[in-house]
């Protein structure tokens, strides 16, 4: 019986550190992890591209997010030229299992041809529920709840389809999710 036991928490730990991997790495990212500054809602969800070294259309710059294998994170913005802002996030993240991401932002830091800021939100961004796509993974918000982030998939699913004025760049710049303020026909 004890052998059964070892085995099935050695298998338990292998498929833990097996989940851990998918999403070490550095990616394209559509926005920067991070509550903005500025900005008053946080994102309820995030686009993780895999980009290959060897793909002509890949750019060095935009918003990248690296996931390091000790559990941080950075989350950061290049551009082709210095003259721009350049925020970094850090932060850390912990995988609650295989398909669901907790993200803890600790510091932002902005330099480059602005003003140089910093900020120290030391703010958990919540659960997200870790979804594979053809390109890399998307983490969406989640609400505890399987039937809600089954739902909160299929809308961004459907999003995604959209042609946006003939092309698909409209998908850098997602819709917000705004909560209704009611439960009218109206909203």
């Amino acid at each position: 019986m004890k052998k059964y036991f070892s085995l099935i928490l050695l298998f338990a730990c292998i498929q833990s550190l097996q989940s851990q991997e998918h999403i070490i790495g550095q990616w394209k990212i559509d926005f920067l992890i991070s509550l903005w500054y500025n900005q008053i809602e946080d994102h309820q969800e995030y686009n993780l591209y895999n980009v290959a070294q060897s793909d002509e259309r890949t750019f060095d710059w935009g918003n990248w997010a690296s996931f390091n294998p000790d559990g941080t994170f950075i989350s950061y913005y290049t551009a082709p030229c210095g003259n721009d802002c350049f925020p970094n996030v850090y932060g850390q993240f912990k995988l609650l299992d295989d398909d669901r991401v907790l993200l803890h932002v600790d510091s932002i830091l902005i330099g480059g041809f602005c003003k140089n800021e910093q900020f120290y939100p030391n703010k958990d961004l919540g659960v997200f529920k870790i979804f594979p796509t053809d390109s890399g993974f998307k983490l969406i918000k989640s609400e505890a709840s399987l039937g809600s982030d089954s739902e909160n998939l299929a809308y961004s699913q459907l999003i995604d389809s959209f042609e946006w004025n003939g092309s698909n760049a409209g998908k850098q710049n997602q819709l917000n999710w705004v909560p209704l303020k009611s439960n009218s026909l109206t909203d």
